[in-house]
């Protein structure tokens, strides 16, 4: 079975219809060089806003940086200093205590670990530093507001989603029931966001007896570990209906894998962040390299909006929670 441009379209709008968040994300994802950070403000005058990234190695971390920090270069009187903890939650707790020491406007925490950042969390709500979590790991009392977007539903959109392409595939062909076999590529060992979407993903898949989970690894967000994982996955299990990738450069090493098999036009790519511009996940849907993306809000978009309020009506109280839809 072909999976057809006008099914990838459907496909895409229904992620953006269930994933988008209200009100809708501001800019498009800057475009640059892998790694690198697009804007590198100077601190001086001005008030500091911090980002304690979690590991701006991780496409999804990376452009929240970039979106976080165009955002706050357009907004006079604020300068923004971007932590990277690569991964070490040691790193964080003490990049954490150096910003609380600077005394900042705001400080978005991208958490590694909720319990063992309990500690410096209770430093920073004594000594008045607002505290906005960027997921749902670290909500208040611990802090003064968290955005995030839930990963399960995330799991959830990529099983509907992967129903639905199987579905139309047993159509087609006649079948009396809905069958496929399926590879998921992680990003890290350990992830307790892909830990999440990827139950969410069973979860929805719980009464598809035929839909099967026959390859599920971890790709390192990177090119080369992602080709080596399908490798794997072509010579173990030889024959496969779907790859759902937990971002969308990884399905894209999904899919020339699969043109390399042969098997492309048999096989459903499906993607997760769905940026815009080149080389995100939309431009590799419409260059037919993928079949499919679920678009991820970022979740410092958002937050940043609580700041600039809090900036503009002292008065104003941010809700203890918001849930990117």
């Amino acid at each position: 079975m072909r999976f057809s441009p006008s099914s990838q379209l459907t496909l895409l709008a229904l992620a953006s219809l269930l994933a988008s968040c209200d009100p809708p994300p501001g800019d498009a994802i800057p475009q640059g060089p892998a790694g690198e950070l697009l804007v590198r403000p100077d601190l001086g005058d001005g008030k500091e806003v911090v980002l304690l990234a979690k590991d701006l190695r991780v496409p999804f971390d990376l452009a929240q940086s970039q979106v976080l920090q165009t955002q706050v270069s357009r907004e006079p009187g604020f300068v923004l200093k971007v932590e990277d903890a690569l991964g070490v939650l040691s790193t964080q707790g003490r990049q954490f205590r150096e910003a609380i020491s600077r005394d900042p406007e705001v400080i978005f925490l991208d958490a590694i670990d909720d319990v063992l950042l309990d500690p410096v969390l209770a430093e920073a709500m004594q000594a008045g530093v607002k505290v906005v979590s960027l997921n749902g790991k670290v909500v208040p009392p611990r802090c003064d507001s968290a955005v995030y977007c839930e990963e399960e539903e995330v799991g959830r959109i990529a099983g509907r989603m992967i129903a639905e392409a199987l579905d139309r595939k047993a159509e087609e062909e006649g079948a009396a029931e809905t069958t496929g076999r399926l590879v998921e590529i992680r990003g890290v060992e350990g992830d307790a966001a892909g830990e999440a979407r990827h139950q969410g993903m069973m979860d929805a898949l719980a009464d598809q007896s035929g839909i099967i989970l026959v390859h599920d690894a971890p790709g390192g967000w990177a090119t080369d570990s992602c080709a080596a994982v399908l490798a794997d996955a072509y010579r173990l299990q030889h024959q496969f209906d779907v790859v759902y990738a937990h971002d969308d450069d990884m399905a894209a090493v999904a899919g020339e894998a699969a043109v390399n098999q042969g098997v492309r036009e048999n096989t459903f790519i499906l993607g997760t962040n769905g940026f815009g511009g080149s080389g995100g996940g939309q431009d590799l849907m419409r260059r037919g390299e993928i079949d499919a993306t679920i678009f991820h809000p970022i979740p410092a978009d958002f937050a940043w909006r609580i700041v600039k309020k809090w900036n503009a009506d002292p008065s104003f109280r941010a809700k203890a929670e918001y849930k990117l839809q």
